[in-house]
């Protein structure tokens, strides 16, 4: 593969990794001028593609010039703000989520054909952090591409050209830079009166019908919760199983009183017994019990990530213990395991641990048993969408399509749930379009958010969660806040001292 790259200036750090990252498509990269870079003689070299960091007007005159065209970044909604934005104006205007892009040029300036993109919640006050995130989640789009071209995928250099109407915005004028400070400081309050005050708590409930009727009722109706937690708990991740004919519920039990953090807990659906704890797992924070059937054996992968690694775990004496079947992964962290089978292979797919506004990664893994050796998708993370990508439940089929559900945390940790329609998977490419969303219940106490479905026969498991005040979350998250300006000062402190 031959690639041109255009650059007006010396590469920054960041642009530096994403050239190396594409290297390891053994692409051969040859250096472009600007100031000399014509159409007809960059044309003579017969390249790929032109990854560019250089000004807009410069790369948009070479729009011709290679096969595939020249790829640009973008760090900004195209509709709103040209793709020029990098954080700040979503502060602006108040926007939750912040938008990166990998588009091909067009001669038209109001047009590009977008390549790749990700979603990220917007830092509340620093435009900094907002670039910086997107910066690390994106830098290998231009080999996700090429992977996806490689593989027969034609969708990049097909889809639909997205135009823009938005005026250029300066962010010198002064009623900008006020709307700014204003804003930026009334989000920063918001977020700590909401992190001090207001915590999230869970309870489970039932939807009397099978998961896949979602995909036309996206608001469905919670016939009945299954356990009213005390205040000072929560049940959360619900994954059921159909045993000796009744409804077993296997979910994260959490109670902010223990410092164990999350324990996986059973219960049966009529409430004939209480809920009790289940012998699985390190004695670390669970939570996300996957349950699945497979080859007459029932199995169970619960969120460990605190032990660094993932176990594949087999039922012993159904539910209180089970036994270590298959160690899966090693010294890796990740959250929200979900297996599924897709074309005569088992697939996993799992996002990485993530700071509050990062639920954003999906990472697909795949292998010929269930036990492993599991492999990494060669683009990982496959999907960097705060919107869609984070899984949420059990996969499904209808009419010979799999489905996916994903948490949106667009605009709070767990705000529903989107279902995902899987378009293609391979080993090197992969495509979904969400195409419902499940949204929290209209009425009752557990309101504000939603982020698990899971399939148990002719009925789907739900959770969705209240806001109320906890006393030691408060402390936690006064605790947390202290520490971090403690951290700030002394990193501020340190830096001024090694100025010369």
């Amino acid at each position: 593969m031959r690639v041109g790259l255009l650059a007006a200036a010396p590469l920054t750090p960041w642009q530096h990794a994403v050239v190396e990252d594409l290297k390891q498509l053994h692409a051969s990269m040859l250096p472009l001028e600007p100031a000399s870079a014509s159409t007809q003689t960059v044309r003579a070299l017969e390249l790929d593609f032109i990854l560019s960091f250089a000004p807009l007007e410069q790369s948009r005159l070479l729009a011709g010039a290679a096969r595939w065209g020249v790829w640009q970044y973008f760090f900004g909604d195209w509709q709103r703000y040209r793709g020029e934005s990098g954080g700040f104006f979503e502060i602006v205007d108040d926007e939750r989520v912040a938008i990166a892009l990998l588009a091909q040029l067009q001669s038209d300036a109001d047009m590009i054909r977008i390549l790749q993109q990700g979603c990220i919640r917007s830092h509340p006050c620093l435009p900094s952090v907002t670039r910086a995130r997107l910066e690390q989640r994106c830098m290998h789009w231009p080999r996700q591409v090429c992977l996806a071209l490689a593989d027969g995928a034609t969708q990049p250099l097909t889809a639909a050209l997205a135009r823009t109407t938005a005026r250029a915005r300066s962010r010198a004028a002064l009623g900008t830079r006020l709307g700014f400070v204003i804003r930026a400081c009334l989000r920063t309050a918001r977020q700590l009166t909401r992190d001090l005050l207001r915590h999230d708590q869970w309870s489970i409930g039932l939807i009397e019908a099978p998961i896949e009727a979602l995909l036309a009722t996206p608001q469905p109706s919670v016939t009945r919760w299954l356990r009213r937690p005390a205040r000072h708990e929560f049940f959360a991740d619900p994954f059921g199983i159909v045993h000796e004919g009744k409804l077993t519920v296997f979910c994260e039990y959490l109670d902010q009183r223990d410092r164990r953090g999350g324990r996986i807990f059973a219960f049966e659906a009529d409430g004939a017994a209480p809920a009790r704890e289940v012998d699985i797992g390190p004695a670390v924070h669970r939570s996300y019990p996957y349950l699945l059937q497979h080859e007459g054996r029932l199995y169970c992968i619960p969120e460990s990530e605190a032990a660094d690694e993932v176990v594949l775990y087999e039922a012993e004496s159904f539910p209180e213990r089970w036994r270590a079947r298959a160690t899966l992964f090693a010294g890796r962290k990740l959250v929200d395991v979900t297996p599924f089978q897709y074309e005569n292979r088992w697939w996993l797919a799992a996002s990485v641990p993530a700071g509050a506004g990062a639920e954003c990664e999906l990472h697909l893994f795949y292998a010929d048993q269930l036990t492993g050796p599991w492999r990494a998708h060669a683009a990982n993370p496959v999907k960097v969408d705060v919107r869609s990508a984070r899984p949420a439940g059990t996969p499904f089929w209808k009419d010979g399509v799999l489905y996916r559900p994903a948490q949106d945390c667009s605009r709070h940790y767990g705000g529903r749930v989107v279902i995902n329609r899987v378009r293609k998977l391979t080993e090197r490419s992969f495509e979904e379009e969400p195409c419902a969303s499940v949204e929290p219940p209209q009425s009752g106490l557990y309101r504000a958010g939603l982020h698990t479905l899971s399939a148990a026969g002719a009925v789907t498991l739900v959770d969705a969660k209240r806001k109320l005040f906890v006393p030691r979350e408060f402390r936690v998250a006064l605790g947390g806040l202290f520490k971090s300006r403690v951290r700030a000062t002394i990193d501020t402190t340190t830096s001024a001292r090694s100025r010369p």
